[in-house]
């Protein structure tokens, strides 16, 4: 029995959590416990895509999703809690362990290149634009970047929150009425 194709529900459910951090990063919404929930949810519909890669056989999709959504949405929500909870009770908490990892992150996603712009291109700049905005925030984290490089980040989140928006909803919509409705360009290297 063949699975359905969750490939739009990943991009689309990853539209959304990169938005909302998006959002964070240009200062437009609060970090509240109320945000952390939008990327909790976000890593469990993930995690939905993650059992059903594997059982498709789809290595790349299994494990980068697996990988991506562990760090970015549950890490992401589970420092939102922890920021919110030590800055309501009043502890410091240093970030620059959270910062050493996302840039190894980055380079996870550095050495996945050779496959990533083999994706569609929408999916291959998005995870471009992801890979640099770890950069940024594993650099912001560890110190080395001010304060104001949230904007930098907020710029390739928003990259990387329209691209699986079209993506994703293209997908969905030309599977299902079975004719190409919306176009989706080609990988970036064949």
């Amino acid at each position: 029995m063949k699975g359905a194709d969750l490939g739009p529900a990943s991009m689309m459910c990853t539209a959304i959590g990169n938005g909302c951090f998006a959002a964070a990063c240009f200062g437009l919404v609060p970090t509240n416990p109320v945000f952390g929930a939008w990327i909790l949810t976000a890593y469990f519909v993930q995690m939905v895509v993650v059992a059903s890669e594997i059982r498709r056989g789809n290595d790349f999709g299994a494990n980068i999703t697996l990988i991506f959504s562990s760090f970015m949405f549950l890490g992401g929500a589970l420092k939102i809690f922890l920021s919110y909870s030590t800055t309501a009770w009043g502890w410091e908490y240093n970030l620059t362990p959270s910062g050493v990892g996302t840039l190894i992150i980055s380079v996870i996603l550095l050495l996945q290149l050779p496959v990533i712009l083999r994706l569609p291109s929408c999916t291959a700049l998005m995870f471009i634009a992801l890979t640099l905005t770890f950069v940024v925030s594993g650099l912001l984290e560890t110190g080395a970047l001010p304060e104001s490089s949230q904007l930098v980040m907020g710029g390739l989140l928003t990259v990387a929150t329209l691209l699986p928006l079209y993506e994703g909803s293209a997908n969905l919509v030309n599977k299902i009425c079975g004719k190409k409705v919306y176009p989706i360009p080609g990988a970036l290297l064949s």
